[in-house]
């Protein structure tokens, strides 16, 4: 059902190196045939803003219950921070 949204999906366990390895991420953008620096990252983990860092992508950092102890270090890390992807305008 979401597969109508994406062009492509890729999972940490179909690279080599996992987050904070830009790995996923570039991969990622090779396959849609676009340039790391035109993306935008969605990560809840510190990790994962790293990960999108080390690509050379902009990040949002996206508030959750998980993650709640990491808030204000994902909010000092990641370009964009939200609570919410309501927050969003298209």
């Amino acid at each position: 059902m979401l597969n109508r949204y994406f062009k492509t999906v890729l999972t940490g366990s179909e690279v080599l190196n996992g987050k904070p390895a830009p790995d996923v991420y570039l991969n990622c953008a090779k396959r849609l045939n676009v340039d790391p620096a035109k993306c935008l990252v969605f990560e809840d983990i510190t990790k994962g803003i790293e990960a999108g860092h080390n690509a050379g992508m902009k990040v949002c950092a996206v508030d959750d219950e998980y993650s709640l102890h990491q808030r204000e270090d994902k909010k000092s890390m990641a370009d964009y921070f939200i609570h919410d992807f309501d927050e969003l305008e298209f």
